[in-house]
């Protein structure tokens, strides 16, 4: 019986999400001929990309201009409430209070959040042997009174560990302290509002250790980590040093594999999606929207992403042109 189930439920799904039916066609809108002007705002961790897609859109679309503004998830989404935008960026899952708002959300690529370090640290040679536990990053990001650097790989070393946290209601912050098991007001260490002020503040402290979306670890003359940071290593099996599979990539491409392989901690990977409100939505919104989960995949992974699986922008393309 369940067999049949699937035999009889799988066309089904194929059907649905179709990219090239009759129906979809005859609903899309006409992009030749797009004009007019709206706004994104939001996330940290998606400006990057759609800085590019924006570019571009109005490139191939002399008659639209588009404001990008990067401020965090909470405040796009806010923007979007009040009408002061037309597109969120978010870098998290919607609350149930944010999903009974009925925004159209759509995955359009997606990244990790990435504990980061000094590559001048005093015990560097001891991170890279033996990595940092789960329980060592809690204890470091969650409590008052903080071991020093020596305390923790038991090294006649006492240089401070400084800890920066995200001060704006980003959604790095929130999936940083879901991984540590702690409740997000509970993170505890200097604030600092954005990736770009995070990095710039841990790389002029060699005792410092923070978090930022993977997208701002990448050196802007190579694809590779910038020389001055670490991605901290993560001994996830606690046995005392970091394994071959436990060593993190220092290039693009082969942290992109290793996300998409399982080797980093799921929990600290996500999709990155764009909010919509189909009650004011108009066909220029939708034809960026769909040129962003279509042309502008093609992007994705040379802007230091990792892509969304075909099939569910396919699935979301279609809800989108059947919008009326």
């Amino acid at each position: 019986m369940k067999r049949l189930f699937i035999l009889l439920f799988f066309p089904v799904l194929l059907t649905a999400c179709q990219p090239g039916s009759r129906e979809t066609q005859d609903t899309e809108p006409e992009t030749a001929k797009v004009t007019g002007s709206f706004s994104i705002s939001g996330a940290y961790a998606i400006y990057p990309l759609l800085k590019i897609w924006t570019e571009e859109f109005m490139k191939m679309h002399p008659g639209v201009t588009i404001n990008l503004v990067k401020e965090g998830t909470g405040r796009g989404i806010e923007n979007l409430r009040l009408g002061n935008s037309h597109i969120a960026m978010i870098s998290r899952e919607m609350s149930p209070e944010e999903e009974a708002l009925g925004y159209a959300i759509f995955a359009v690529a997606k990244d990790a959040v990435v504990p980061i370090i000094n590559s001048r640290n005093p015990v560097i040679e001891q991170i890279l042997e033996k990595g940092m536990s789960h329980r060592q990053l809690q204890i470091l990001f969650s409590m008052d009174d903080k071991p020093t650097w020596g305390e923790i790989y038991m090294k006649e070393n006492d240089a401070p560990v400084n800890v920066y946290i995200r001060s704006d209601p980003s959604g790095a912050a929130m999936i940083w302290s879901n991984f540590l098991l702690v409740d997000n007001n509970d993170l505890n260490g200097t604030g600092l509002e954005g990736d770009d002020l995070m990095v710039q503040q841990v790389l002029a402290d060699s005792n410092g250790i923070g978090y930022c979306n993977m997208i701002y670890i990448w050196d802007s003359t190579a694809p590779e980590v910038n020389p001055g940071l670490l991605v901290v290593p993560f001994d996830l099996n606690y046995n005392g040093r970091i394994d071959y599979r436990e060593k993190i990539p220092r290039d693009m491409k082969s942290m992109r594999r290793y996300i998409q392989l399982g080797k980093f901690p799921h929990s600290l990977c996500r999709y990155l999606y764009l909010l919509e409100d189909p009650k004011t939505s108009n066909e220029t919104l939708k034809a960026f929207l769909i040129y962003v989960m279509t042309e502008g995949q093609s992007m994705v992974e040379n802007a230091g992403y990792c892509k969304v699986p075909g099939f569910i922008l396919d699935c979301q393309v279609n809800k989108l042109r059947k919008e009326k």
